[in-house]
């Protein structure tokens, strides 16, 4: 069925289909067909691309109206976004993961010590994140080893600060002023 996407057009479409007389013998039918066809996303919606910034009325949008769960990683679709979802978040202790979680971004929370599971301080994916002061700072995880005593040392350089932390041993980062 090819309508212009309104309601009244697929109901326009639906009576004329029928013989175009409005009788109730006609209309009774052609009303519930079309709620088929708006059930089915076939009409009477919105058509993709028809709500533009123009057509917005001011104001009609407002942070009232928004619900608080409305816009999630899910539903937002973007080059950012897609590649936020190639980059694994690790906060570095609960008070980063609090404000990670209080900005919706998706993470995990990890330790020096668990970062030894699967190899995850290779990946270049996980980016770790913590707060030096008031600054909520992200940065690839990097590595060192040391080869007498083969202790391999984790961190990750911000602006303020870096994070550091023993593979497999420490239980928490430790995060120190950048000199």
């Amino acid at each position: 069925m090819a309508h212009d996407g309104t309601a009244l057009g697929a109901l326009t479409e639906i009576i004329e289909a029928a013989g175009g007389t409005s009788d109730a013998q006609t209309l009774v039918p052609a009303i519930e067909q079309l709620g088929e066809v708006i059930g089915s996303g076939g009409g009477g919606g919105i058509a993709d691309g028809s709500v533009t910034t123009a057509k917005l009325a001011n104001l009609a949008v407002t942070q009232d109206k928004l619900d608080a769960n409305a816009v999630t990683w899910d539903k937002i679709n973007g080059s950012v976004v897609r590649a936020m979802h190639a980059i694994s978040l690790v906060a570095a202790n609960s008070q980063t993961d609090q404000a990670l979680t209080a900005l919706n971004f998706p993470h995990s929370t990890l330790t020096p010590a668990q970062m030894v599971e699967d190899n995850r301080y290779a990946d270049s994916s996980y980016r770790l994140c913590w707060i030096s002061g008031t600054t909520l700072e992200a940065a690839p995880i990097s590595f060192f080893g040391n080869v007498q005593t083969g202790a391999i040392t984790l961190y990750a350089k911000g602006l303020h600060s870096t994070a550091s932390g023993i593979l497999g041993v420490d239980d928490s980062w430790t995060i120190a002023a950048n000199a």
